[in-house]
C-alpha cells in the first residue's frame, strides 16, 4: 500500500512538472499552489535547469538572463546551491533584483523621489490639521501658528527642545517654559507637543530638501537604496525596502521602455514563495506582462 501510494505521488509530481514544462514553451505564465513540503522548489530548479539547458546559448548570445526571485537571502542562497554555477540565472531577493533594474536611471528617479517628497509634505500638513492630538495649535490663528513654526525651528530652541526630550513630562514641561516663550497650552500632553514638533521637523527638512534640488538643479542628486535599514531618510535621498517597491512600481508602471527593457532582457521570470511576495511586485509583474502581451514580445513569469 505504501509502495503504491509513493508511486502514485511520484506520478502527479511528474505530471506536474510536465505541466509547468508545458507552459514555459508556450511562454504561458503559470501560479504553483500547493503546501509546504509539496516539492514546489524542487519543481522550480527543475523548472530553471530546463530554460538554461534548452536556452543558454541564445541567452548568452543575446545577453538575456533569467530572473529568480526569492522572499528572503536564506531562500536565494538555498536555489543557489541546489542549482550549481550559471551565470545566466540571477537568483536574487526582489529588492536586490528590483534596485538593480531601476538604479540607472537616475534622473526618472528622482523626479519621482521629489514627488514623494511632497507628498509626504501635504500628508503631514493635514495630519497636523485635522489629528485631535493636536487641538492647540489647530486652535491658533493662521498668523499664530507660523509664529510657532518659527520659533520652534530656531536653531537654540531646536538644541533646547533635544537636550530636554527624554526629561519625564513634569520636568520637560517646567524646564521648556523656562527656555522658550511657549503658550502653556501647547504643553498640556507633553507628548501630543513632541509629536507636534516633530512632525514640524520632518516637514521642515522636506522642504529644505526640496528647495536644495531645485537650486541646484536635480542632476546633482541620486537616489539610494539602503538595505540595511528598514526606515528611509528622505531627504538624504535614501531609501529603504517599502520605498523600493513604490518606486519601482512608479517607475515600471509609468514607463514603458523600461517594462520593454525588462522584457528583452529578462525573458523568463521565476518567483519563489509566491503567496508570500508583497502586493505592489504582483502589480509589477502584471503590468510587464500585459505590456508583453501588447507589444507582441515574449514574456514567462
Amino acid at each position: 500500500m505504501l509502495e503504491e501510494t509513493k508511486r502514485e505521488y511520484v506520478e502527479e509530481e511528474s505530471d506536474v512538472l510536465n505541466h509547468l514544462l508545458s507552459n514555459i514553451e508556450c511562454n504561458k505564465s503559470t501560479i504553483m499552489n500547493s503546501g509546504a513540503g509539496s516539492g514546489k522548489t524542487y519543481a522550480l530548479i527543475q523548472c530553471l535547469k530546463h530554460v538554461v539547458s534548452k536556452y543558454g546559448n541564445s541567452f548568452k548570445k543575446n545577453n538575456q538572463h533569467v530572473i529568480c526571485i526569492t522572499y528572503t537571502n536564506v531562500a536565494a542562497n538555498e536555489i543557489k546551491e541546489r542549482l550549481g554555477n550559471t551565470d545566466i540565472i540571477y537568483v536574487s531577493t526582489i529588492h536586490e533584483r528590483l534596485w538593480d533594474i531601476i538604479r540607472p536611471y537616475k534622473k526618472e528617479l528622482a523626479k519621482i523621489h521629489l514627488e514623494n517628497l511632497n507628498n509626504k509634505i501635504n500628508e503631514i500638513e493635514a495630519y497636523l490639521d485635522t489629528n485631535s492630538k493636536f487641538t492647540a495649535y489647530q486652535n491658533l490663528t493662521d498668523e499664530g501658528k507660523q509664529a510657532f513654526v518659527e520659533l520652534m525651528l530656531n536653531e537654540a530652541n531646536k538644541t533646547t527642545f533635544y537636550d530636554l526630550y527624554d526629561l519625564k513630562a513634569k520636568e520637560f514641561k517646567c524646564s521648556i517654559k523656562e527656555s522658550i516663550d511657549i503658550n502653556y497650552d501647547m504643553l498640556n500632553n507633553v507628548n501630543n507637543f513632541k509629536s507636534l514638533v516633530n512632525k514640524i521637523y520632518k516637514r521642515e527638512k522636506y522642504k529644505k530638501c526640496i528647495k536644495e534640488t531645485e537650486d541646484k538643479g536635480i542632476d546633482k542628486f541620486e537616489v539610494t537604496y539602503d538595505a540595511r535599514y528598514n526606515t528611509d531618510r528622505l531627504e538624504y535621498f535614501t531609501i529603504s525596502h517599502d520605498t523600493l517597491l513604490n518606486y519601482s512600481k512608479v517607475m515600471i508602471e509609468q514607463y514603458d521602455k523600461l517594462k520593454d527593457i525588462i522584457i528583452d532582457t529578462y525573458p523568463y521570470i521565476f518567483v519563489d514563495e509566491y503567496q508570500d511576495t508583497n502586493k505592489k511586485v504582483i502589480e509589477i509583474l502584471s503590468s510587464v506582462e500585459e505590456r508583453s502581451k501588447n507589444s507582441g514580445r515574449k514574456k514567462c513569469t
